[in-house]
């Protein structure tokens, strides 16, 4: 599966601190995702879905010291993500089902969401199939 780090242009400028954040948490939730298909199609989905957004929410936990290592926590997703915007919300419900968390009728999940996103929920699900080595679109 081809990595993206979520700080791709189309995310705008970003602070190094920021830069580095977010790479070490995209790393980090990698490592926990692999082996299996679905949660890495999940976690790609987050990370670069939305110019990387979605791994700011409270769904991307820590676990405890003295080695920080990121989880999804897809229970969180389901219940904290009232702030994101509809199509936001739509990703993140796909990517938590994606990672064993409830189901999404995906003729609703898909209605609403950009083009851009669109494509690279399309590659999770192939992915998460075996398919596609590839959630880039």
């Amino acid at each position: 599966m081809t990595p993206t780090d979520g700080t791709s242009e189309e995310q705008g400028s970003t602070t190094p601190s920021t830069n580095t954040y977010r790479v070490a948490i995209a790393k980090s939730l990698r490592a926990w995702a692999r082996g299996v298909l679905p949660t890495e199609a999940a976690v790609e989905l987050l990370i670069s879905a939305i110019g990387g957004r979605l791994l700011n929410g409270p769904w991307v936990r820590p676990e405890a010291e003295p080695h920080v290592r990121y989880w999804f926590d897809t229970e969180l997703a389901a219940t904290e993500s009232g702030y994101l915007s509809g199509g936001e919300r739509r990703v993140l419900a796909i990517a938590a089902s994606l990672a064993g968390g409830d189901p999404v009728d995906l003729s609703d999940a898909i209605t609403g969401i950009d083009h851009e996103a669109l494509r690279r929920v399309i590659a999770a699900l192939e992915h998460a199939g075996g398919g596609s080595p590839s959630v880039q679109a």
